[in-house]
């Protein structure tokens, strides 16, 4: 038999998977939407977010597909990336890894910044108005809760963070209905707090545009919501999808229309500037987006130290000359092998409708499922096959193959091999790779969680993050180019390429990701240009 896989399948639920996906999306960027839609006005603003949305729906869906066109299990940017597109999987998660942890360092500045106004309003001693006290609050706060291994450990921070967003997103509605009594202080003229709506496409349009798209920016965590997804059907992670990316749509909606109209040409990037500084209401809300900063941390510390760590490992490998790299190899051992020998229909991962069917003591799920239903006792559920065969090779089929596939099974199973490497069961296909039983082991070891690289490099996020928001009050133009970067590379790109390299078809969903793509592409360096030369 199979070794138990422990923790092979997720238990998440679908509320959990909401509000671990939707905090991810709506952080402090809900804070500049407003001064977004003045910069392109009401029209091309709308436009603009709801493209958005609809971009950050095709892309999360690109990445899940290709996440089970892979065959690996846990999926993550790393292994996708690998199975799509190897000679840049490096990269990308050198890219993720930094992206994440600049997101993050900027949560600590956030909240360092808006927690000492707080205390001014209640009349605190001026110690508690200190930023770099409030700073390593935060950190205080965020760094163990970064420790966590499992998104599904913060479903209770998110729903807080959630619910904080819709008290502010209540307030942006109730100062847009009655402007006249909650949009300005009480001894403040009108005119000086708000102004006439007005606005259009401009050259600032350029520089704004990376607002809207690092406003949907939620991909680098579409892998660990799926593992961890209970049951994980194609139906129940589009669910996840499209309830996470509409709610975060409604919100900002209600934030970025309520505090242009109310407010016009006179918003500033940040719209609690905007708010009176004389209402309890309002510096609550302050509180709330502080927390809402802090919770958001450690979903940007997950993807961060699991991208840093399969490249760790990876690095490892190539340096003792193991390449192209074990993730690759462990894919080639499992989905793809089970299907050139017959175990799996080529049209498994592929979503219609029917009913299960069996071959051999195996039961293959024609459900459009990642990881197939717990089979029935006695029998072994295909995931565990295929990672059964991530270790042994299969045996050579010769001769006459009509029971090949119930053999090859039986095989894996019971862990007769017969001395023979793999073969693929079409005539002279080329027979994948062997894979060293030590290389995947060391591979599990280095991704395991708790283990010793995994709290080294947690404390060295914390402390870098901790380090860097104590120097500095604003990231500037760094925090630009990382956001026109790397949120359009994690948004566009990537899903993009991946989808159109693990699916070479034609079809009407890879039509659209080459068009994704293609938009990446032109929207890096028409967003550098607006940083470094718009003015």
């Amino acid at each position: 038999m199979a070794p138990p896989l422990s923790g092979r399948e997720g238990h998440a639920t679908l509320v959990s998977s909401i509000a671990n996906l939707c905090n991810t999306i709506v952080g402090a960027g809900i804070l500049g939407l407003p001064f977004a839609f003045m910069s392109c006005g009401m029209s091309l603003g709308l436009t603009l977010i709801f493209g958005c949305a609809g971009a950050c729906c095709l892309s999360l869906h690109l990445l899940s597909t290709s996440a089970k066109t892979a065959g690996v299990w846990p999926s993550s940017f790393y292994t996708v990336a690998i199975a799509a597109i190897p000679t840049w999987t490096f990269l990308i998660d050198l890219a993720v890894a930094v992206k994440c942890f600049g997101v993050a360092t900027s949560y600590l500045i956030v909240s360092g910044d808006m927690m000492p106004n707080v205390m001014a309003f209640i009349g605190a001693p001026h110690a508690w108005q200190d930023r770099d006290l409030w700073v390593s609050i935060s950190v205080a706060v965020a760094g163990p809760l970064a420790c966590f291994a499992k998104l599904d450990a913060l479903r209770h921070t998110s729903l807080l963070s959630i619910l904080c967003v819709v008290y502010l997103a209540g307030l942006a509605l109730a100062v847009a209905i009655a402007p006249d009594a909650l949009a300005c202080e009480r001894d403040q003229p009108r005119d000086e707090c708000r102004g006439p709506v007005e606005g259009g496409p401009s050259p600032e349009t350029l520089r704004i545009l990376s607002i809207f798209i690092f406003g949907f920016t939620c991909q680098q965590n579409i892998f660990a919501v799926v593992n961890e997804l209970a049951r994980p059907s194609a139906r129940r992670v589009g669910l996840v999808i499209a309830a996470s990316v509409g709610i975060s749509l409604a919100l900002y909606l209600v934030v970025a229309v309520g505090g242009f109209l109310v407010y016009g040409n006179r918003v500033h990037k940040d719209v609690l500037i905007n708010f009176p500084e004389d209402s309890a209401a309002f510096t609550l809300a302050r509180v709330g987006i502080s927390l809402v900063v802090i919770f958001s941390y450690p979903l940007q510390a997950h993807p961060s130290r699991r991208c840093a760590l399969t490249l760790l490992r990876a690095t490892e490998l190539l340096v003792m000359g193991r390449t192209p790299g074990a993730l690759e190899l462990h894919r080639e051992m499992s989905g793809p092998i089970l299907k050139s020998q017959g175990v799996v229909p080529d049209n498994a991962w592929e979503p219609h409708e029917a009913a299960p069917r069996e071959i051999g003591p195996v039961r293959l799920p024609t459900d459009p499922q990642f990881v197939p239903a717990p089979a029935e006792e006695g029998e072994l559920s295909l995931h565990e096959i295929s990672i059964s065969a991530a270790a042994p090779p299969l045996p050579t089929m010769r001769g006459d193959t009509s029971d090949a596939p119930a053999a090859a099974v039986e095989a894996v199973i019971s862990g007769d091999h017969g001395g023979q490497g793999p073969t693929r069961a079409a005539a002279g296909a080329p027979a994948p790779a062997a894979v060293p039983a030590a290389d995947l082991t060391g591979l599990r070891d280095a991704l395991a969680d708790y283990t010793p690289r995994y709290w080294i490099y947690t404390a060295g996020f914390v402390a870098c993050s901790w380090a860097i928001a104590l120097a500095v009050d604003d990231l500037g133009k760094v925090m630009a180019v990382v956001g026109a970067t790397g949120s359009t590379a994690v948004s566009y790109i990537l899903p993009g390429a991946i989808y159109c390299k693990l699916h070479p078809s034609p079809h009407l969903l890879r039509s659209a990701a080459m068009v994704m793509l293609g938009v990446g592409v032109v929207i890096v360096p028409l967003a550098l240009y607006a940083i470094f030369f718009g003015g």
